[in-house]
């Protein structure tokens, strides 16, 4: 299925980059306009946290690092921080594990949590990946509300031209699923 690896093909390296990687994908949270960091007052420990989790999954360790990664995200809600980076990476791990169904939930909660706190970009990218592995297990049912949920977003001027094009070209397909 091309689809699947065009979503998650860069996603996969992500889960195994280093704890250098993860200080950049922070960085990247932090200069996102409306978006809150993915631990401000306890950065450094989600970083540790994903950093380990990164190296657990290089070394075939990949359920130990999504038990790490759930657990981040989880006291991270808790703390009202946003959790955007566990979520992602706990998504990709599950995906590439074959847990589809756990991959799609997670993309809706990092979708849920994008917009609580004002992060229209990852909400696009979650909304989409998500629709796109439902469709893929085809489960229909739940792809229609999550397109119904993007084509705002494509309107949005907060969405990147780029992005906004590339999805409205990939959109009509799940449409018509």
């Amino acid at each position: 299925m091309s689809t699947r690896l065009h979503i998650f093909t860069g996603a996969a390296f992500i889960a195994i980059a280093s704890s250098t990687l993860a200080a950049q994908s922070s960085a990247r949270l932090h200069g996102t306009a409306g978006a809150a960091s993915i631990a401000a007052p306890d950065s450094a420990r989600a970083l540790r946290i994903i950093a380990a989790a990164d190296t657990l999954a290089a070394t075939g360790h990949v359920r130990d690092a999504m038990r790490s990664l759930h657990s981040l995200a989880s006291d991270q809600r808790a703390a009202g921080e946003y959790p955007a980076e566990a979520l992602r990476r706990l998504a990709n791990l599950q995906f590439g594990a074959g847990q589809d169904l756990d991959a799609a939930n997670t993309l809706d909660r990092l979708a849920d949590a994008a917009q609580e706190f004002g992060d229209p970009t990852t909400r696009l990218h979650a909304l989409f990946d998500a629709a796109l592995v439902y469709q893929g297990l085809k489960m229909y049912d739940r792809v229609p509300e999550r397109a119904r949920e993007i084509l705002p977003l494509l309107k949005s001027p907060a969405i990147d031209q780029k992005l906004r094009s590339e999805i409205s070209a990939q959109i009509s397909g799940i449409k018509a699923a």
